[in-house]
């Protein structure tokens, strides 16, 4: 197991994320998105940051339920991870640890 000891930069939206990992001098391991948001949905910008950075592991949140997305409700259908909310501090360090641990 990781010691949940991430370096976390904020970004207030999708743009301003693909901004901040354009700008980046180190690569980003994870990004972290709520699968809605104005102007530009995390599917969307998970979708953009694959196509730039394929590295890159994405793990959407959503308060949606699961059968939401069963009926075809939302395009969460790509290879994203998901967490449901309400998660707790520790379903989230677990759920980050597990994707960083991982190898493409």
């Amino acid at each position: 197991m990781l010691a949940a000891t991430y370096e976390v930069v904020a970004a207030e939206s999708g743009a301003a994320a693909l901004a901040v990992l354009e700008s980046a001098t180190v690569p980003f391991d994870l990004m972290l998105t709520d699968l809605v948001m104005p102007r530009m949905s995390g599917r969307e910008l998970g979708r953009r940051v694959r196509e730039r950075w394929p590295a890159v592991k994405i793990l959407c949140m959503s308060g949606y339920d699961r059968e939401h997305f069963a009926e075809g409700k939302t395009d969460a259908d790509g290879p994203e991870q998901l967490l449901h909310k309400p998660f707790t501090v520790d379903e989230l360090t677990e759920r980050i640890d597990e994707l960083v641990a991982e190898r493409p």
